[in-house]
């Protein structure tokens, strides 16, 4: 409980996951290695990843300060190999209960993939450690106040169509942390192999989060 406890608060304290979701292999390590070098402290990396298990392993071996999480992880199995290669959280895009069982076991915590009241309340039961609302971009922050009213204890992280834009209002909303992908990790500046320019970004989306606290 005392890692899952800590992980937990990092993530709430440092508010944004950079979701790496790459086509390939080769790009995964340094386009981690920019997102640090540009201050970001959580890095997800999808299990659709080319390698992920491999770069979730060599990512927390160079880089042991930084939190190293496995997305899009949908069964057991899934999670045991996740956390065998290092991994310090596990992401979810589904309630899937028998995750968060696994996932505890090595006192990891579980963000977990949830939409509707519903489901927000069956993971939180089940012991999610936080809930990742997905897809955020089809409901936008009115959506998360108004689910904030009936659960204002469960830590929550919008993703999907999370910017730098956007933001300060999400968190202002009452978001614990913000996963954010495709807008952060520019796809044609990874395909220009451009990891300066990857880096300067990751330094701007911290300097607008600094800007709220």
């Amino acid at each position: 409980m005392e890692k899952r406890a800590r992980i937990l608060s990092e993530i709430g304290k440092e508010k944004i996951i950079a979701i790496l979701r790459l086509t390939k292999k080769e790009d995964v390590f340094p386009v981690a290695e920019a997102m640090i070098q540009g201050g970001i402290r959580n890095l997800e990396i999808t299990a659709n990843t080319p390698g992920y298990l491999e770069a979730i392993h060599q990512i927390s071996q160079y880089f042991p300060e930084i939190n190293i999480g496995a997305g899009t992880i949908t069964n057991e199995t899934e999670t045991r190999e996740a956390i065998s290669a290092g991994a310090q959280f596990i992401i979810t895009p589904i309630v899937n209960t028998a995750i968060i069982k696994e996932a505890h076991l090595s006192d990891v915590p579980v963000i977990m993939g949830a939409f509707t009241p519903t489901e927000i309340e069956k993971a939180h039961r089940n012991g999610a450690d936080a809930i990742k609302i997905f897809p955020a971009s089809g409901v936008g922050t009115d959506y998360l106040k108004a689910i904030a009213g009936p659960f204002p204890k469960i830590k929550m992280v919008p993703t999907g169509g999370v910017n730098k834009e956007n933001m300060r209002e999400w968190l202002e909303c009452g978001a614990y942390a913000l996963g954010v992908g495709g807008s952060l990790l520019d796809k044609d500046l990874i395909a220009s192999r451009s990891f300066y320019e990857l880096t300067q970004k990751a330094k701007s989306y911290l300097h607008v989060l600094r800007e709220t606290e």
